[in-house]
């Protein structure tokens, strides 16, 4: 059994039709040979969904036609009143060749792990959605791959001890948030020119910096 694929992933057509062992037998199929051509399919839609948008395609001359175009696709559950997002939302930079944003949807909400990339294909953030919230560990990143900010996020807000360093590693700020603010003793270390260590401390109250410590 053979399944043409076309160079834009028709999905709608080639995943959600027939029975449920037949879609895993396609899509079976269309990973084996996306992985011949050197590509990476999105992952199926859930049941009762559908493909929205468009995804680029996977030949190299079809992707330099598509240099000037804009990529994004999504699964979406159908209704009378529009659409609802329901399964993964892929975003490319203009072309197709770099993604740039990844997240997961249930019930039209953000939920899970989501990712964001520069226009080089290196990762520029990461964390995780709860039902549209942002809640679990975070991570931002500089150009250089050198970590930004690390932290967590509780509830929509930056809750507990975070780090922020610098692009070259030389400045390093440490301390908790309450609250999405910044409360308690925060620590800031530079390195000089000579190699040496200067720290400061600062104490912060509910976000206000205490001028007097």
């Amino acid at each position: 059994m053979f399944i043409k694929v076309t160079p834009t992933y028709n999905f709608k057509k080639i995943v959600l039709s027939a029975s449920p062992l037949h879609r895993v037998l396609r899509v079976l199929q269309i990973t084996l040979l996306a992985s011949l051509i050197g590509c990476e399919p999105a992952p199926p839609c859930p049941s009762g969904t559908e493909l929205e948008g468009e995804l680029p395609p996977t030949e190299e001359e079809a992707l330099d036609k598509s240099k000037h175009k804009s990529f994004e696709a999504s699964c979406v559950i159908p209704g009378a009143s529009g659409t609802l997002r329901h399964g993964f939302y892929k975003q490319w930079y203009r072309g197709g060749r770099v993604l740039k944003s990844q997240y997961t949807y249930e019930g039209g909400a953000k939920h899970g792990e989501y990712r964001l990339y520069f226009a080089d294909g290196t990762i520029r953030e990461s964390g995780k959605y709860r039902f549209g919230i942002q809640h679990g560990r975070y991570q931002s990143f500089h150009r250089n791959g050198q970590v930004h900010i690390e932290g967590e996020h509780q509830d929509g807000k930056k809750s507990g001890d975070f780090v922020i360093t610098s692009s070259n590693g030389t400045h390093v700020q440490k301390g908790p948030y309450f609250l999405g603010m910044k409360h308690g003793k925060w620590t800031s270390e530079y390195m000089s020119l000579n190699g040496r260590k200067i720290s400061f401390l600062s104490i912060y109250h509910y976000g206000q910096k205490n001028l007097n410590n």
